[in-house]
């Protein structure tokens, strides 16, 4: 059993290189995976989801 680790959104900000903006813009527009609430305050990311995303980029961009 593999365990998808979670990510929190420093680090889905690092992976992506894109600003707390964008990913809220793309999050609101439907075009970003859907975090994971993991407490009332706290939302993760599932790293497989953002790597899926970040496939899926390069290869619209190729």
């Amino acid at each position: 059993m593999n365990i998808d680790p979670l990510l929190t959104k420093k680090e889905v900000l690092q992976l992506t290189k894109m600003s707390d903006t964008t990913l809220w813009r793309l999050r609101r527009n439907g075009d970003f995976p859907n975090p994971v609430k993991t407490s009332t305050n706290s939302i993760r990311w599932h790293q497989s989801s953002i790597h899926k995303y970040l496939e899926n980029l390069k290869q619209q961009n190729q």
